[in-house]
């Protein structure tokens, strides 16, 4: 369905903007008084709100693939929000690969998609204030594909208040602006991990408050430099626990053989994150409650 919010362009601007999102609801959602965890997801450059899920009218079969997840118990019943980063809807012609837009977007999902939608869905924020979100940000989370993949980091580096669960499919740093890139170099990956670990700290976060996974496949011109950045990442274990085949860590990476930078990969990446971000989410429940 179409969510509808009032948001502003964050910019030199600064104008108003009505918006919208679509929203996975999940079957038995209107028959229920039960909360429900919830998951931001992002397009890449040229997207927009239907890249993942597809029409209204006519949604893509990754609507059938959550649901067919939630009746075999492999994934929880969630609310999902499918958002964009483009002012109106409307895909722009930026100079800068839409960088700019990535980054301005965090002030429209704090401070405006966030809020609205929240209180009109059942989360476990029980209240849309700062601290009702900081509360419940163990029962939600933010994907990306392409740019939206590194909106995915720029999240983890700028709302960790709010999140838990990041996961950044076939995008990496190396595309979050020239002014970064050309000041550390686009083939040295020393810098990836130290900026990300510099933010996470600077939000007064640790390594035991956060989740990464991270997909790519094979034939995805990403795979390079999204490897590079994980591998960089592994070298930091104060910070990044790599778990390679488990979910004990805080960072897990998977590579598909094959795979393109295309809707079967993201189909099939959002296939195999969401069990893995159930059961982190039950687990986490379960130490909270302890």
């Amino acid at each position: 369905m179409q969510f509808d919010y009032t948001s502003y362009t964050y910019d030199a601007e600064n104008r108003s903007m009505n918006k919208y999102a679509y929203v996975y609801v999940p079957y038995g959602y209107d028959t229920c008084d039960e909360k429900y965890d919830v998951f931001y997801v992002m397009h890449g450059h040229t997207g927009d709100v239907t890249t993942f899920i597809g029409d209204l009218d006519d949604p893509r079969d990754m609507k059938n693939v959550l649901d067919n997840l939630i009746e075999k118990g492999e994934m929880k019943p969630m609310l999902i929000v499918f958002a964009s980063y483009y002012h109106d809807n409307i895909e722009a012609d930026t100079d800068n690969y839409d960088v700019d837009l990535l980054r301005s977007f965090k002030y429209e999902l704090q401070n405006d998609l966030m809020p609205q939608f929240e209180s009109t869905y059942r989360t476990y924020a029980n209240s849309i204030d700062e601290q009702g979100l900081i509360d419940s940000r163990d029962h939600r989370g933010f994907i990306g594909f392409s740019m939206g993949g590194v909106t995915t980091w720029l999240r983890l580096m700028d709302s960790l208040r709010y999140f838990r669960y990041f996961v950044p499919l076939s995008g990496s740093l190396y595309w979050v602006g020239q002014d970064i890139v050309s000041q550390y170099g686009m083939n040295n990956p020393s810098w990836t991990a130290n900026i990300l670990i510099q933010a996470i700290q600077a939000q007064g976060y640790t390594a035991d408050d956060f989740y990464i996974l991270s997909m790519t496949g094979t034939e995805d011109f990403t795979h390079g430099s999204l490897e590079m950045q994980i591998n960089d990442m592994k070298q930091h274990e104060e910070m990044f626990h790599y778990d390679e085949t488990e979910v004990n860590g805080n960072l897990t990476y998977f590579l598909a053989k094959d795979e393109e930078h295309d809707y079967h990969a993201k189909r099939l990446y959002l296939f195999n994150a969401f069990p893995i971000l159930s059961a982190l989410i039950e687990r986490q429940s379960k130490i909270a409650m302890n």
